[in-house]
């Protein structure tokens, strides 16, 4: 009997959720046992990455989980993890018998991929909040002009300037990385990657990933809807982030990167239904925010010209226009311009009266959470 593993590495932000929703409602309904889903641990992750086993070699309890000819593993961080890859490969076909091996993975645009960490889980991370206005300060900027996700932004385009080859969605860099990692494996291995679905280019990401696994699926199952993570209302994030951002006491209710995520979409349902603070009402926020967006895609267009052309993926999803591709040197100093012209433009007193609002709608949200 054959035996093949597929290994799905994420990456996190790029589908994975409903990737591994649908695997795992597949692998439970079907009566075929085609093939046996796992989950892989984190922290196990996080050591393999390191070059460890571990002392009671947990990686080999998943090989105990392989009673049909395919078992596919996950982790959404995988693809930044190349050397954890590189040693499940290494497992599998010199000690649990694997005849292939199938790596695939989804990406998408920079600057989307950016504001959805954000939106999921950097508006309640304190560190990185905190992190953010410092480096907009040191670009000779005055952080307080600007609202956090505007910070994230700029700051991420000071970042990736400052290290590219290195960056966190450098797609080219991983993908690079692990075709060198697992070149002494080859052909018995097989790297697959594609973009997400977006609005200018649907498809099916279920049957997208099992026509890649070679699996078949259920057509009944592959046109359910399965979870995807809770999307917040921009407003709530924005006044989780102002209010953490100001360190005071009366916001410790407030929860981490990856708490409460329940009652967060609970709050955000509610204030769909009320007035909220206009944050378009600051001047230029939709501007800034599409000229940040526009800057980290032009910023990464080379980078992602070569991952395409590495994987086969389609590159008119990731470049529009091929005039970014030689427009990276002036992204810096054009960006900072605009930005300092529309911080003087900024009044002051409108800026600390946006945060007062997003705030007092804090404290109510607060209240409303209090009688859930």
């Amino acid at each position: 009997m054959n035996r093949s593993l597929i290994i799905h590495i994420g990456a996190q932000k790029c589908g994975s959720s409903s990737v591994q929703e649908f695997l795992a409602l597949h692998a439970a309904m079907t009566q075929e046992d085609a093939f046996r889903f796992k989950i892989l641990c984190p922290e196990l992750a996080e050591r393999l990455n390191k070059g460890s086993l571990g002392s009671e070699n947990e990686l080999d309890a998943y090989h105990s989980e392989w009673p049909t000819s395919c078992l596919v593993l996950s982790h959404e961080c995988l693809c930044f993890m190349p050397r954890a890859v590189q040693m499940i490969v290494d497992r599998a076909l010199s000690q649990w018998g694997a005849d292939k091996v199938t790596i695939i993975g989804y990406t998408r645009v920079q600057s989307s991929y950016l504001m959805a960490e954000y939106k999921q889980w950097y508006f309640r991370d304190l560190q990185l909040l905190l992190s953010d206005y410092a480096v907009v300060e040191s670009a000779g900027l005055r952080p307080e002009r600007f609202l956090p996700v505007e910070r994230r932004l700029i700051a991420s385009i000071i970042r990736t300037q400052d290290s590219i080859i290195q960056y966190r969605c450098n797609w080219h860099h991983y993908y690079l990385t692990l075709n060198q990692l697992l070149e002494p494996y080859m052909p018995l291995i097989e790297i697959k990657s594609n973009h997400i679905p977006s609005s200018a280019q649907p498809y099916s990401l279920k049957a997208d990933f099992f026509a890649k696994a070679k699996i078949r699926a259920s057509e009944s199952l592959i046109s359910q809807d399965v979870r995807s993570n809770p999307a917040f209302h921009p407003v709530l994030c924005e006044a989780i982030a102002t209010a953490i951002c100001t360190q005071k006491h009366g916001y410790e209710w407030l929860p981490n990167p990856h708490s409460h995520n329940n009652e967060l979409a609970a709050v955000s349902s509610w204030l769909y239904q009320l007035p909220t603070p206009n944050l378009s009402d600051l001047n230029c926020h939709d501007y800034i925010l599409s000229k940040l967006r526009d800057s980290i895609d032009i910023l990464f267009a080379q980078s992602n010209i070569k991952y395409c052309s590495l994987v086969g993926a389609d590159l008119s999803y990731f470049v529009k226009d091929h005039a970014q591709e030689d427009r990276s040197t002036q992204v810096m100093p054009e960006i900072l311009a605009a930005l300092s012209d529309i911080q003087d433009e900024r009044r002051p007193d409108r800026t600390d009266e946006l945060d007062k609002e997003l705030l007092s709608m804090l404290h109510g949200c607060k209240s409303f959470l209090a009688v859930l």
